[in-house]
């Protein structure tokens, strides 16, 4: 069986891009892919909730490992807005 190539969430995560981005997030959790947030070097509150949605799908599949590499501008972000402590497990691993 090949190996699933992970979703790269593209660099801006904001208004502009949250409906083509949400479409393709869905496709990938649906598919149980690694969703990697390493790019992500633009987020704004619509992208936060974005990801906040990603995490609570994650969660209620028991697979919250499948987001992985959470860049620096979106942990910046996240903390900004205090949800942070939503990620804990993904930003301690």
């Amino acid at each position: 069986m090949p190996k699933k190539v992970p979703y790269l969430l593209p660099s801006e995560l904001t208004a502009y891009h949250v409906t083509a981005v949400h479409a393709e997030l869905t496709k990938a959790v649906k598919a149980k892919r690694v969703v990697d947030a390493s790019a992500v070097t633009q987020v704004d509150t619509l992208g936060c909730q974005l990801m906040v949605s990603l995490g609570h799908s994650l969660k209620a599949l028991k697979q919250p490992e499948l987001l992985q590499n959470m860049s620096a501008p979106l942990v910046a972000a996240l903390t900004e807005l205090g949800l942070h402590t939503f990620f804990e497990e993904e930003l301690a691993g």
